[in-house]
């Protein structure tokens, strides 16, 4: 048995070393490094100036010739591993298919498809890629240890394989006739329909199919980072899914944010990744607005922009704690104006009454040409919390409501189409 299976909570069908493990590297690497001969003898590990290889420079393995050392991030670790052993690591726990900086889930019905159908006919799809970190858990009997492998590369072909098992998508054989796992669930009951499902047999056949797993150990997160983003290939990073990525503790909040204020973001969450970018920005134009820095009577700079954004991911100094509870009474407010104007349906959906100030398509935007709206824009959505953060300690709910609609028709009045950008910002500012 190998070292890896022994420590593996998931049964292992194979595994092949690579080469032999020598070190874990656990450090935020460069990829590349050109030393065009600048480093002395003691730098180097007194490694021979025409030496070819590997060595070890300060901690870190690295491949070297004359001129260049390129850092090395540890061994990986390749290993076969069934679609039934993934799916249940993914119910337990042990695998995470979510960390901070993952995209949302990009792939259609047909794509995902197509993965079901190249996996029952034994084609090979590009491997799965984990960080193993080990844990261990206190127990009554003493320590536990336990692996926990985090998804770096995979997560749209983990979740489809999941998506078909809860019988949410299906795949059609050569007569066009579609098969499903099992009928899905509504409110935690399988709907009886006369949908086909697969047979027992063929059922354990599809969960013997298998994905290949690249497994590194112990990665730092900077290095598992770096990684996720070098292996985006199929579909491009949007700038959002990019500045999600980043860790930091600006980058932190704006997901607790995401994660917490669901209701709000929801309103106009336009595409991936879209909630974190709007938290950001509304936090920007936040300290824009309270900033000494701004002349009285000036247009607060609109601080939207992907460069703009960036810089403040990259902050070093912490948040005041006093903007921290500014940022939560502004979001916290907003909630309850957007629950004022909703109708619950379960204890934790909502959804937004016709007309309301809230509505995407409201009868007080028909007519003047109102015609054509049809959303609640990212640009309402900023500036309305930029609207409640102004006057929310003088005005009541429903005058605040009463504000919000009557600057959706301000904003709609003056422009056509309702973008972020500086001729935008500086009409809603204006109303502010």
């Amino acid at each position: 048995m190998t070292q890896d299976s022994e420590k593996s909570l998931i049964p292992v069908t194979s595994v092949k070393k690579e080469e032999p493990e020598d070190e874990r590297l656990d450090a935020a690497i460069a990829i590349f490094d050109d030393v065009d001969g600048d480093t002395t003898d003691e730098e180097s590990g007194a490694v021979d100036a025409d030496h070819v290889g590997f060595f070890e420079h300060n901690g870190v393995n690295c491949w070297v010739c004359p001129g260049f050392r390129i850092p090395q991030i540890p061994q990986v670790s390749v290993v076969k591993r069934p679609l039934k052993d993934l799916c249940d690591a993914i119910k337990t726990g042990d695998i995470i298919l979510d960390p901070d900086y993952q995209r949302d889930v990009v792939w259609d019905d047909t794509r995902c498809e197509g993965l079901l159908v190249s996996l029952l006919m034994g084609y090979l799809p590009p491997p799965i890629i984990f960080n193993v970190k080990l844990q261990i858990i206190e127990t009554a009997n003493g320590k536990l240890k336990k692996y926990i492998r985090t998804c770096v590369d995979g997560k749209q072909r983990l979740t489809s394989i999941l998506r078909f098992m809860r019988g949410e998508i299906g795949f059609q054989d050569s007569k066009h006739k579609k098969w499903y796992y099992q009928p899905p669930a509504s409110n935690g009951k399988r709907i009886n329909s006369t949908l086909s499902i697969l047979p027992e047999d063929m059922k354990k056949f599809f969960l013997s199919r298998f994905f290949i797993c690249y497994e590194y150990n112990e990665l730092s997160q900077s290095t598992e980072e770096e990684m996720f983003q070098l292996v985006q290939r199929g579909i491009a990073l949007t700038p959002a899914e990019k500045m999600r990525a980043m860790s930091s503790e600006w980058a932190t909040l704006a997901r607790k944010y995401e994660d917490d204020y669901s209701l709000i973001l929801n309103l106009s969450k336009q595409g991936r990744a879209s909630g974190f970018r709007l938290t950001l920005t509304i936090f920007a134009m936040v300290q824009e607005m309270m900033s000494s820095r701004r002349r009285s009577g000036s247009v607060p700079t609109l601080q939207a922009s992907p460069q703009a954004l960036t810089r403040m991911l990259e902050e070093k100094e912490p948040i005041n704690p006093a903007l921290k509870e500014n940022l939560k009474v502004i979001f916290d407010r907003y909630e309850s104006l957007v629950k004022l104007s909703s109708t619950r349906i379960t204890t934790t959906r909502y959804r937004v009454n016709a007309n309301s100030a809230f509505d995407p398509a409201p009868n007080f935007l028909r007519g003047d040409g109102f015609d054509h709206v049809r959303t609640f824009s990212p640009l309402e959505l900023i500036t309305s919390v930029l609207l409640v953060c102004y006057h929310l300690a003088v005005r009541t709910d429903a005058q605040l409501l009463d504000d919000v609609k009557e600057m959706r028709r301000h904003l709609r009045l003056k422009h056509k189409d309702l973008r972020v950008n500086a001729q935008c910002w500086t009409t809603a500012w204006e109303f502010i």
